[in-house]
């Protein structure tokens, strides 16, 4: 599995879950559970270290703990 390339395809299925669920609070809900299930994992295991408010240096100015970080 190639983790940037999976990363770029499920963030956005993750933002967009949001915009096609019926009512704005069923999309926020849907839309968390994505990124607590699938995404956050994935950020936790591969990339906190380094993309963290935990990180010693944070890589490339990009921090990726939050989901308000990432949009």
């Amino acid at each position: 599995m190639n983790l940037p390339r999976t990363l770029f395809l499920l963030l956005p299925t993750a933002m967009l879950t949001g915009f096609v669920c019926g009512s704005a609070h069923a999309a926020d809900a849907a839309s968390l559970e994505f990124f607590e299930k699938k995404i956050r994992p994935v950020l936790a295991e591969k990339c906190y270290r380094c993309h963290s408010a935990e990180a010693e240096k944070l890589k490339a100015g990009l921090q990726v703990d939050h989901l308000e970080h990432l949009l």
